[in-house]
């Protein structure tokens, strides 16, 4: 979200419609807050939740193995 906001400011100041001038150097400043904020908002996150095996702190939490459909379990 970040990162289209400033995308789309730098946008609006390549047309000069309000006499500014697009900078690639905001784009990048944008970029690297956006990158910030997600470091902070994943420290935040594995601070509070803590780090376990149900809680891993890169890469998705085991899956238990799928239920069978309903239909599987009925036999005529």
């Amino acid at each position: 979200m970040a990162l289209a906001v400033g995308a789309g400011k730098e946008i609006v100041d390549a047309t000069g419609l309000f006499g500014a001038d697009a900078s690639w150097k905001d784009l990048a400043w944008d970029a690297i807050g956006a990158i910030a904020g997600l470091a902070i908002a994943w420290s935040v996150d594995l601070w509070l939740g803590g780090v376990d095996e149900a809680h891993p702190a890169l890469g998705s939490p085991p899956t238990a193995a799928p239920a069978k459909p309903a239909s599987a379990l009925l036999r005529f």
